[in-house]
């Protein structure tokens, strides 16, 4: 598996023709922000103050433009067929059960496509078509008792949608997700849903549906581990593309201007130049390339406590920022910080919204680290620091969390790959997981349908490590202080109090010793 920084990993992402679409997302994002005559939206009254917002910071060819990398990047990764199996699993009132009715799906494939459509009932939306074969004893949970089934899904991309433009990872809310029991483990309707989808390589993502019941409870955890699968006539294309450009009947598919002159202007050549480094630590220079032009393999890295606070979690989030003014987080703040010190949104209505409030967020860079520490018995404690900003800066959310522990790694009655970790986080208030290498962080419960109801987010990660030889084994052996070349993608997601979508980010970290001094302990 090779994983690219975030600087880098657009750069190999295959270029899919979406031009036509990408019009058709300008001349819609003109037309409802009254750039193009009038100020008609569809949906939710809440839209006028953030496109207000919208019309002072952007301009409508940077709207256009940010909209149609979102949309292009959301299609390039996600659109295709995927092959995945899912683990669910839940939690009970009484914390000290830890998780309970876990389950494990059945191999099973889905169709993703990123549509753009006319009309009372299409707009800007994907399209998600599952399928999966049911055994002969029926307990698989398919809804077809002939062996086959299939179940579909849309998800509309309006303003709860939040898009990595780098990646294509990305989370979203519904409300009634019926995803299908195979997948889920479980028929009951979700009331509410929140999926996070992170891409780790080209050809791999995480997905984690957290879904809550009727009751506002968390009801179930689903985390669907994918792979794509290539389709034939693009691997024969592929194949023919490669052998023409080896023998040197064409130029190099990525490069098909002319060749460097003596009026070749300087940007120019520089730019060239620059594209000609980024492709040779692909590995997709043309000819002579050593081994060093390589690029760096990882692979996952499956994470427990101990791995968690051995060392800061020391990176930089992105922050998309759908209009709250992008307050950031005190230092000497816990918890979600001062009510009054947050600008309050008008509700959401019930009508339609289709692409209007796609991708309309501003955006920022910031610090931030990130720190467990474990007595290593049954309490953690979560903290996090953010530090300086360019840009709309992470908003209140909690920068401290108490936990209690409920550990299975030393269990004997469960498979090691099926061990987990639960962490009661705030006497109950939110719930942390370990699984494998992922990390994942919600509400036990949902209150802003309550009067005493209060802001909230979600946070999902990935923890990946350099792939080392078994040669470069040897090298580190005996060195007690060198910690292991540890990564971690997380996504997260922010809630104002009436359970509007506030803020979304992606953050990257890398690990570091406790004793180095950067950790901001």
């Amino acid at each position: 598996m090779t994983y690219l920084a975030p600087a880098s990993r657009y750069l190999s992402r295959p270029i899919v023709n979406l031009s036509l679409l990408l019009l058709l997302v300008a001349l819609e994002s003109q037309r409802a922000h009254g750039f193009a005559g009038g100020d008609a939206l569809v949906g939710a009254s809440n839209h006028r103050r953030i496109n207000s917002q919208l019309q002072m910071s952007l301009s409508p060819e940077e709207l256009s433009k940010q909209k149609g990398e979102a949309l292009q990047a959301l299609a390039d990764f996600n659109d295709g067929t995927w092959s995945g199996v899912a683990t669910s699993f839940s939690i009970t009132s009484d914390a000290a059960a830890g998780v309970s009715r876990r389950k494990f799906s059945a191999p099973y494939k889905t169709s993703v496509s990123t549509r753009f459509g006319f009309g009372g009932d299409e707009g800007l939306k994907v399209v998600e078509t599952f399928n999966w074969e049911e055994s002969s004893n029926g307990k698989d949970g398919g809804d077809d008792e002939n062996g086959f089934c299939v179940a579909s899904r849309t998800i509309l991309l309006g303003n709860s949608m939040d898009v990595d433009a780098e990646d294509g990872s990305y989370s979203t809310d519904v409300a009634l997700l019926d995803l299908p029991s195979t997948v889920s483990g479980s028929k009951a309707l979700a009331k509410f849903a929140i999926e996070n989808c992170i891409a780790i390589s080209d050809d791999e993502r995480i997905r984690v549906f957290l879904l809550y019941g009727i009751d506002d409870l968390l009801s179930r955890v689903v985390i669907c581990d994918e792979t794509r699968v290539e389709e034939e006539k693009d691997g024969a294309s592929g194949e023919s593309s490669d052998e023409d450009v080896s023998n040197g009947d064409q130029s190099p598919s990525f490069d098909v201007r002319n060749a460097i002159t003596a009026s070749t202007s300087i940007d120019e050549r520089m730019e060239r130049l620059q594209e000609a480094f980024a492709a040779s630590k692909r590995g997709g220079g043309s000819g002579g390339g050593s081994s060093d032009s390589v690029a760096t393999q990882y692979e996952r890295y499956s994470m427990d406590l101990y791995g968690l606070s051995i060392g800061a979690w020391l990176g930089d989030t992105i922050v998309r920022d759908m209009g709250n003014g992008g307050l950031s987080s005190s230092a000497n703040s816990k918890g979600f910080g001062s009510p009054q010190s947050r600008p309050k949104k008008k509700k959401k209505s019930n009508g339609p919204d289709f692409g209007s409030g796609f991708a309309e967020w501003s955006l920022g860079v910031q610090k931030v680290s990130m720190v467990f520490k474990w007595d290593f018995e049954e309490s953690v404690r979560q903290v996090l620091h953010f530090g300086r900003s360019i840009g709309s800066s992470t908003g209140p959310m909690p920068t401290s969390s108490m936990g209690t522990v409920n550990d299975e790694l030393m269990s004997r009655r469960l498979p090691k790959e099926e061990r987990m970790t639960y962490i009661d986080y705030d006497m109950s208030r939110y719930a942390g997981f370990i699984v494998g290498e992922k990390y994942i962080k919600c509400p036990r419960y949902l209150s802003f349908a309550q009067a005493e109801s209060f802001p909230f987010c979600t946070e999902v990660s990935v923890f990946l490590r350099e792939k080392k030889d078994e040669n470069d084994l040897i090298i580190e052996l005996g060195d007690e202080d060198e910690l292991p070349d540890a990564f971690c993608t997380r996504m997260s997601r922010l809630y104002d109090k009436d359970g509007n979508f506030s803020q979304g980010s992606t953050s990257f970290f890398m690990l570091k010793p406790i004793g180095g001094g950067d950790g901001n302990e």
